[in-house]
C-alpha cells in the first residue's frame, strides 16, 4: 500500500506542477485552506443530490475522448465531474499533491472493514462526517518546522487519507477510480485550469 501512495503523490504533485501550481513556495495554511474548499464543495453536490452515473459514463466514453474535450462535454464531465464521488476524489488529490509539495510520506489505510465503517461514523450524515475531517485536518499542532511542515502533519493527513477511504467504502464507492478518472481529466486541462491559483 506504501507504493500506492507513494505513485499517487508524485502523479498528483506532478500533474499541479505541470500546472503551474507549483511556481512559489506556499504555506501549509495554503494548502489545507483548498483541501477544505473541495470539501465544501462535496458538501454542495450531496445536498444537490449530484452524484456520477458510472453506467452511462462507461457507456460512453468507449466512443472517443473520455475525460476532457476542448470543444465538447466529454462522458467524464456530463456523468463525473462536479458529483459527491469527484469531489471525494478531488480531497484526495489535493491531499497527495500538499504531501509532494511538502515532501510528506503519510501512512494511509486503504482497506477498512465494515464494522470499522459503523465504529468511525454511525448514524452521521454526510455534513457531519465532513466537519468531522475538517477539525481533523485543522488539528495539526501549529509548530511549524524550517522546512514548511508541521510535525504532526503526516499523521493528519495519512488519517484524513484513511478517513475518506473508509467514507467512500461504507457509501459504495471505489474512491479510488473517481481518483484515477480524476487525475487523467486533470493532466489534460489549460494551464492552472483556467484558475488563479
Amino acid at each position: 500500500m506504501e507504493d500506492i501512495t507513494k505513485d499517487l503523490i508524485a502523479r498528483a504533485y506532478t500533474c499541479a506542477c505541470s500546472h503551474g501550481f507549483h511556481e512559489k513556495d506556499l504555506s501549509v495554511e495554503h494548502y489545507l485552506m483548498l483541501v477544505l474548499s473541495e470539501i465544501g464543495e462535496a458538501i454542495e453536490a450531496d445536498r444537490k443530490v449530484l452524484h456520477s452515473d458510472v453506467e452511462r459514463y462507461l457507456d460512453e466514453s468507449k466512443f472517443g475522448a473520455d475525460v476532457y474535450d476542448r470543444d465538447t462535454r466529454s462522458p467524464f464531465e456530463k456523468y463525473i465531474k462536479d458529483s459527491v464521488e469527484d469531489e471525494l476524489a478531488d480531497v484526495c488529490i489535493r491531499l497527495y499533491d500538499m504531501c509532494g509539495a511538502l515532501c510528506i510520506e503519510p501512512r494511509v489505510e486503504y482497506d477498512t472493514m465494515e464494522a470499522d465503517f459503523q465504529e468511525i461514523f454511525g448514524e452521521d450524515t454526510f455534513c457531519e462526517r465532513m466537519y468531522y475531517l475538517s477539525r481533523l485536518l485543522c488539528s495539526t499542532s501549529g509548530v511549524v518546522d524550517d522546512d514548511g511542515t508541521d510535525e504532526c502533519l503526516p499523521q493528519v493527513i495519512g488519517s484524513s487519507l484513511s478517513f475518506l477511504f473508509a467514507l467512500a467504502k461504507g457509501m459504495g464507492i471505489d474512491l479510488m477510480r473517481h481518483i484515477e478518472w480524476k487525475m487523467r481529466y486533470n493532466e489534460e486541462r489549460p494551464y492552472k485550469n483556467g484558475k488563479k491559483y
